[in-house]
């Protein structure tokens, strides 16, 4: 398995079924979770949440927590290689890549091109000051500006093909 350092991991901390606490290894803006359970028998009426679908569950968020080293210590029980972020990578991210991770300097130019495959995504990234270069890597976090065009009708596909043989 090739290991990424942007691949986020979570520890999900329960004790006598319930969610305890939550753990990332990630400094992404990872703010809540939900939980969801269908085992509904015994839950008092205000823990109940109800889908659209009228679908019960005991539902509650929860709060992220960043302890690397618990994550670590976690997926390591279990003979996971774990990708370890150094304090370069982490400062890098939280100044938004805004400087040379070799020399400090603000004189950073980036390739106006980025090449992706899958959901992965990169960029080249160069410092003026020492001329160092690096790969920037993005991550999908959603979109905006949406300009929807109509959408036609579409008969679904039993219809059609009934159509067809009649």
């Amino acid at each position: 398995m090739t290991t990424n350092t942007n691949q986020i991991r979570l520890v999900i901390h329960v004790e006598g079924g319930i969610v305890q606490a939550i753990y990332s290894n990630s400094s992404a803006p990872i703010i809540q979770i939900a939980i969801q359970d269908f085992d509904i028998e015994g839950a008092d009426g205000d823990e109940i949440a109800m889908l659209n679908d009228g679908t019960e569950f005991i539902g509650h968020i929860e709060a992220i927590i960043h302890n690397d080293s618990c994550v670590a210590d976690v997926f390591a029980a279990f003979d996971e290689e774990y990708p370890v972020n150094d304090k370069q990578q982490e400062n890098y991210v939280a100044r938004d890549g805004q400087f040379c991770p070799n020399c400090g300097a603000n004189n950073v130019q980036a390739n106006v091109g980025i090449e992706a495959d899958g959901l992965s995504a990169w960029g080249l990234v160069g410092c003026s000051d020492c001329e160092s270069t690096w790969m920037d890597q993005y991550r999908l976090v959603g979109f905006d500006n949406l300009e929807a065009t109509p959408l036609k009708a579409i008969s679904p596909v039993a219809e059609v093909f009934a159509h067809k043989l009649s």
